[in-house]
């Protein structure tokens, strides 16, 4: 079974949960962009959470399902089109043989993924399915698709996949919806224009006017931004002295502070060191906020303690792990 890719897109990638224990040899995590929208795509299939997906960014591409396929949709910035009809997003699909999917743009977001029941068949570079482009590894030969590229899909279904499929051929032979979804309440926020920061590690190196800068200002996400890193626009911040930090562990999340003054946000495929001040650090819970922000969108940031932070992020674990429970219980 394969995937030919019509239109890749501006920049569609192979990515899974990342590639991680490679760090201390300055190999990037990688990963998907939204770790959320991208585990439930995977749920939704009957696949484990760390399954490698399709993540497409800013609309634009089109796929041709050559076998049929069971197929999830999440994130925020597209609508998919089968044929002539919409498939809603956070929702299990089984799309016939010969279908043409179509993503196109809407006002707000910037990724989708595209889970397929028994993932993509492509090799595992250091552990990990995911693409790193500037080291052209992992992935569909270590690069963004490209028209006519055609994706193996895995015959290695899982039995909870098995019995979604079962329930929707029984439907109708043309494209099946599953007539149940996720809870929205399980959802991030995507709507929310601020996100929850933690004191970074060199926060004592900047003046209080820049402090009350970073959580009292907007700042604007620039056109020059990238998978690796986030350029924010806004007022510079200043640091109290020239002190310059011997270069240190950073990850997704980490805001950067560079001797200019200004923001950047790393993202997934972020160096795994850096020589910049580290002013916030990103609560994990909306990292997805982050990544479904598109060039020219402004957020604020707001101050959460670690405590917070954690404790957020354990809710968010829980009902992921909640979903999974739900889906599995429908198709015992």
């Amino acid at each position: 079974m394969s995937i030919r890719v019509l239109q890749p897109g501006i920049q569609t990638t192979l990515q899974d949960g990342g590639r991680w224990g490679s760090q201390r040899l300055g190999v990037p995590v990688s990963g998907a962009m939204d770790d959320f929208a991208f585990r439930m795509a995977n749920l939704l299939v009957g696949n484990e959470t760390c399954t490698a997906c399709i993540e497409f960014a800013m609309a634009g591409a089109a796929l041709a399902v050559e076998e049929t396929l069971l197929l999830a949709f999440c994130g925020k910035g597209m609508e998919i089109w089968a044929g002539g009809e919409m498939i809603p997003l956070w929702r299990t699909a089984l799309v016939p043989a010969g279908t043409e999917i179509k993503l196109k743009p809407v006002s707000r977001g910037s990724r989708i993924y595209m889970a397929v029941a028994g993932g993509f068949n492509v090799p595992t570079v250091l552990g990990s399915r995911s693409t790193y482009e500037p080291a052209q590894l992992g992935g569909y030969m270590g690069r963004a698709l490209l028209a006519n590229d055609r994706l193996p899909v895995s015959y290695e279904f899982s039995p909870v996949s098995h019995k979604i499929i079962n329930s929707l051929e029984k439907e109708k032979p043309e494209l099946s919806l599953a007539h149940w979804t996720v809870d929205f309440r399980h959802f991030p926020d995507y709507s929310h224009d601020f996100v929850r920061m933690i004191r970074g590690a060199e926060w004592e190196w900047f003046t209080e006017e820049a402090k009350k800068i970073f959580f009292g200002s907007g700042f604007t996400l620039s056109v020059q931004s990238n998978r690796m890193g986030f350029r924010m626009l806004g007022k510079p911040l200043t640091v109290k002295n020239n002190s310059e930090l011997t270069s240190t562990a950073v990850c997704k999340g980490t805001m950067q502070v560079t001797p200019d003054g200004s923001l950047i946000l790393l993202m997934s495929d972020c160096q795994t060191t850096g020589g910049y001040p580290r002013i916030a650090q990103v609560a994990a819970v909306d990292l997805p906020i982050c990544a479904q922000l598109r060039p020219n969108d402004t957020v604020a940031f707001t101050e959460v303690s670690m405590a917070e932070a954690e404790q957020l992020y354990l809710e968010r674990e829980h009902e992921l792990e909640q979903v999974q429970q739900n889906i599995s219980l429908i198709f015992s």
